[in-house]
This record gives structure tokens, sequence and C-alpha cells, in this order.
């Protein structure tokens, strides 16, 4: 930028303007920080960091470095989606908002967490930013999975695998990250016993789950919560999730549309939270 034009600039927006900065597309695209003085329009989210408790000017770079690759990551990908909906959409219009409701994963310049993530290469970078969040195991492989799948949906493609009826396989995967988002114990798992059903006439496949494990979860049990799905017709599905309960709560059934997209890893795991929720309940949600 010009000094001529950088001088007329308002004295409470020179921080902006002064170098050292991290320009945030609003269409979604790679964050990029810059240590010159840059020109942006409302396209573009600026985010400095004001320099006053005298931090060294290199101390502070190096921070904004790592939190611009923060914002790169499929981690902050991935908790953008949750927090603004407008990242899912084919022209999306990110605010500052957005962007403060990112989980922390470094608390300021001197946090030395801010090595780790500039230390880490390209191929180091996501894994090191779900340890800091605490993203392991099933989760990150969730997240990843969903950053994978959502990737096919762009310029308003719905790909084919997104709506082919899931296999007996697929369900049983989906069951398996289910369980493991309740946390369960491996004794616990051991004694779930699991029914997939899938019904072409109905479009929807039924999973059944008997936490008891004394029995098979029975077909007289999913047979029951398909009735109590068709009876409430339209309005069954919350979330494209509709969840039956046995009256003596050692079953639970849940009915999903029969498309691919509806069973994946990543949607079992925000499903468990509805499923440990209705664990809780001692009423019937039949």
């Amino acid at each position: 930028m010009p000094d001529s034009i950088r001088s007329n600039v308002k004295p409470g927006f020179q921080d902006f303007v002064a170098g050292d900065e991290i320009l945030v597309p609003r269409s979604g695209a790679q964050a990029v920080f810059s240590s010159l003085p840059a020109a942006f329009n409302d396209t573009i989210i600026c985010i400095s960091k004001r320099n006053s408790t005298r931090i060294p000017k290199q101390t502070i770079r190096q921070y904004l470095k790592a939190v611009t690759r923060y914002l790169n990551s499929n981690a902050a990908y991935y908790f953008l989606s949750l927090a603004a909906p407008s990242v899912m959409n084919d022209r999306p219009r990110l605010r500052l908002d957005d962007l403060r409701g990112l989980p922390i994963c470094i608390n300021g310049p001197n946090d030395p967490r801010v090595r780790m993530i500039l230390n880490s290469s390209e191929n180091q970078l996501d894994d090191t930013i779900y340890k800091l969040l605490g993203v392991t195991g099933a989760y990150a492989k969730a997240v990843e999975e969903f950053r994978h799948f959502r990737s096919k949906f762009r310029n308003a493609n719905v790909p084919s695998e997104a709506i082919k009826p899931i296999e007996v396989r697929e369900a049983d995967e989906y069951a398996k990250m289910l369980l493991s988002r309740l946390s369960l114990s491996p004794s616990h798992l051991g004694k779930i016993k699991k029914q997939y059903i899938r019904s072409r006439e109905l479009s929807i496949g039924a999973l059944g789950i008997n936490f008891v494990g004394n029995r098979t979860s029975s077909k007289a049990s999913v047979t029951t919560a398909l009735a109590a799905y068709e009876d409430r017709s339209a309005n069954a599905f919350s979330e494209n999730l509709f969840l039956w309960r046995g009256e003596e709560g050692e079953d639970i059934v849940i009915i999903k549309p029969l498309d691919h997209q509806y069973w994946t890893l990543a949607k079992a795991f925000s499903d468990g939270e509805v499923v440990f929720a209705a664990l809780l309940d001692p009423v019937q949600t039949s």
C-alpha cells in the first residue's frame, strides 16, 4: 500500500494496514498472512494483534502465522461448518463472529504451542491441530471423513455416493462409531447386540441396538419402531433421525433415510448426543 494512501487511514484503523495481519477471504478460501501493509475491501476479514504489552514484533508475527495455519486446517473447516452454516453453501460468506466461534488451540503470542504449529510440516499439521484440540481416535476419523465427503458437494453437485443405499457393512461401521461416541467400556461394548434392517419400500434403514446383550435386538422391536415411525408420517424425522426406545430401556432403534450421506461416521458422531440423551431419559421416546 502506498504511503500516500496509508497516511489517510483513520487512526483507529491504522493497525489493520500496518503489516503483520491475517487476511481471511469471506468466500472461505485459504487465509493468508501478510507481513507488509495490505489494502483490502469487504470481501476480506482482516485480523491483527495490537501490541499493547510490548511483546517483541517477531513473537507476534510468529503467533499470527500459527493462527493462519490453524485457520487453513481441516479441523478449523470442520468446526466452522458447525458454527457457521454459510460455510456449507456453494458461496459461503464468512463473518468475524464465525471465526470467533472456533475452539482455541493457542492462547496468545507466548504460548509454546505456537512453535508446535509452526514446526509441523504440511502432512503433520492436521494431526498437530487435532492433538491440541483434543480431537483423537474416532473423533479425528469422523472429522477427516466429513472433510473428504463434503468436498464432493461443490457447485451444487450431489455425488452418486451420497444417495446410494447403504450396505450392511456401512451400517455396522456407523454403529461402531456411534457406540464409541457414547464412551462405553470395552466390556460393555462386548455385550451389545445389533441388528440392521433395510426397507427399500420406505426408503429407510433401521438399526436396532440391545444394550443388555442377553438377546439380539429382536425383529419385534424393530417392527414396533417402524410402526411408530409410520404413524408419525412426515413429522417422524428430526435432523434426519427418528429414535425409538423400548419400554424396558434395553432396546433403541435408530431409523434414518436409506441414503449413504445419513450414515457416515461424522453423522454417527453427532447422532451420539441424541442417543446419549435418550439413554439418560427414563421416559419412553416412542
